[in-house]
């Protein structure tokens, strides 16, 4: 959740990350599962119409900044969601071979969810698509939403549903290696 706080104080602040990913997320205590939100040397004040050069990793970073269109805090929503997607399917939504590759495919947006997720919860299924959206405009809940989003309400009845589902986390492992 203070991953999640963080990005959701950014935008307050007027500041989006651009460069939401797992190598910017720090781990600081595995018992409380503790995120940290760090590296913040795309950041930007929005909106900023400006990004210059692209500089975050491309298979996380969202339509409108590959595309240098004016980016705002639906950029780092995206990036969660990609996030998301990688950690529930241990594969990632866009990357291809090369970073060309891997913007074209960010750019188009498209993603197959249905073979990815076949364990998952229909909380878990919308949270990734509200982040996934491509347009801006037509998406992307807020830092705020997602933190208050139903897949991650804390009841008895969805532990029991995470507690059950599984995912190919020797996978994923192999990827964070």
């Amino acid at each position: 959740m203070a991953f999640g706080m963080a990005l959701h104080y950014l935008h307050t602040q007027k500041i989006v990350h651009l460069d939401v990913k797992p190598d910017n997320l720090l781990l600081e205590s595995r018992r409380r599962l503790d995120v940290r939100l760090t590296d913040f040397g795309c950041a930007r004040t929005f909106p900023s119409k400006t990004l210059g050069e692209l500089q975050s990793t491309p298979e996380f970073v969202a339509p409108e900044v590959v595309n240098y269109e004016t980016a705002g805090p639906a950029a780092d929503i995206w990036s969660v969601g990609v996030i998301a997607f990688l950690c529930l399917s241990a594969h990632s939504p866009f990357l291809g071979v090369g970073d060309h590759q891997t913007i074209m495919k960010v750019s188009k947006g498209r993603y197959d969810i249905s073979r990815a997720f076949n364990n998952a919860t229909p909380y878990c299924r919308q949270f990734v698509q509200d982040c996934l959206v491509l347009s801006p405009s037509d998406r992307r809940p807020s830092a705020f939403y997602l933190l208050n989003h139903d897949w991650l309400i804390n009841t008895p009845e969805r532990r029991k549903h995470r507690q059950a589902a599984v995912f190919p986390s020797a996978k994923l492992k192999v990827l964070c290696l």
